[in-house]
């Protein structure tokens, strides 16, 4: 779990060590409570794969990517 907008790169382009699964959320959080509650969401949803996926998170939307 990150809020730092670098780590794919760090992943992708300079090829660092694969984690066995990223969520980046992609905003600025209204309370410290915010992402902790969002990753309780993210972990409710059926069918929903976190492991091996860079997975960002925003507001309105949420994508993913294999990890390598």
């Amino acid at each position: 779990m990150t809020f730092d907008r670098y780590y794919g790169e760090l992943i992708y382009r300079l090829r660092m060590p694969v984690p066995k699964g990223v969520v980046y959320f992609r905003y600025f959080p209204a309370t410290p409570e915010t992402p902790a509650q969002d990753l309780l969401h993210l972990l409710s949803v059926e069918g929903l794969v976190l492991e091996g996926y860079f997975t960002v998170f925003e507001r309105t939307q949420l994508r993913q990517r294999p990890l390598a």
